[in-house]
């Protein structure tokens, strides 16, 4: 079975692709910046690599020699970065990682995780992937170049690269600022707190679990068609309200629900997973899963 590199393997979600690349048997190289791996998974041969452009990369591939490639490094959306730093982080990371490819393993599948944030504020409900983007922020923004990036590596080189969407992924080792970890870290401080807070509870997200989005990008890194972009989502809104209700119930805690801006309009974001599903996949976790596992 030919093997899997995962780029960001320390990462939240690259970890997280490490672990289920090898639950399918498949060997896996995990790269990861100098003195960035703290907790390393069991079978996973890790790399550390400052790339510093195509050709340290490329030195890479051509002795691993993967068939997938996910790729799991970059800036975060909560990253305090400049534009530059963002262009750098998550748009020419892309660029030089396809360029090697294109040049050393021109057989292997691509996968680079977007974000629903490219959609903007107010898309349509459920989003489709040909929904008009309207970035708001530099994340975003910087995602956008990222998806044009593997466009056109795909269609002007044939590299065979396709862009994921995922909206809001939880599960275990959900980095800070979430609204998972938010409660859960009230919670812990005080299991008998009378209420937990939060900025606003009426906004609606299309949540899945970890496990289930990496599955997905799993499978478009071996099917995916190339230049194409994929939502990675349930299709079924749920409201923070609604989330924090499922973790309080699975804390068995009583505590009130308290919005610090209570005034609050929210926004929605719901995706489409109909040309995900077609390739075969599908969500597993219930919300509920989701929750318990994210909150251990």
């Amino acid at each position: 079975m030919s093997g899997v590199l995962v780029t960001g393997a320390a990462g939240f979600l690259g970890s997280a692709v490490c672990r289920a690349a090898l639950a399918g048997g498949a060997p896996v190289l995990g790269l990861v910046r100098p003195g960035e791996l703290v907790a390393p998974i069991e079978g996973v041969e890790y790399c550390e690599l400052d790339w510093a452009g195509t050709a340290a990369i490329a030195g890479v591939l051509a002795e691993a020699a993967p068939g997938r490639i996910v790729h799991c490094a970059g800036a975060t959306p909560r990253a305090q970065m400049s534009m530059s730093d963002l262009y750098d982080a998550n748009v020419r990371l892309v660029w030089q990682l396809l360029d090697a490819v294109k040049a050393v393993v021109p057989h292997a599948g691509v996968v680079v995780p977007s974000t629903a944030a490219v959609y903007g504020p107010a898309p349509a409900t459920p989003a489709a992937e040909d929904e008009p983007l309207n970035p708001v922020t530099h994340y975003a923004w910087s995602k956008v170049l990222a998806e044009e990036t593997v466009r056109a590596f795909a269609t002007a080189d044939g590299v065979r690269a396709c862009v994921a969407r995922p909206f809001n992924v939880l599960g275990d080792g959900e980095p800070a600022g979430s609204v998972v970890s938010d409660v859960v870290s009230q919670l812990r401080e005080d299991p008998d707190t009378p209420v937990v807070r939060l900025r606003e509870i009426v906004s609606v997200r299309d949540y899945i679990y970890v496990g289930d989005a990496v599955d997905a990008l799993l499978v478009l890194a071996e099917r995916g068609a190339p230049g194409e972009v994929y939502n990675v989502c349930t299709g079924t809104g749920v409201s923070i309200a609604e989330l924090v209700r499922t973790i309080l119930d699975v804390w068995g805690s009583r505590a009130a629900i308290e919005p610090t801006m209570p005034d609050a309009t929210g926004t929605v974001s719901i995706g489409s997973a109909t040309k995900l599903r077609a390739l075969g996949w599908g969500p597993r976790a219930s919300l509920r899963t989701s929750v318990e596992r994210a909150s251990r």
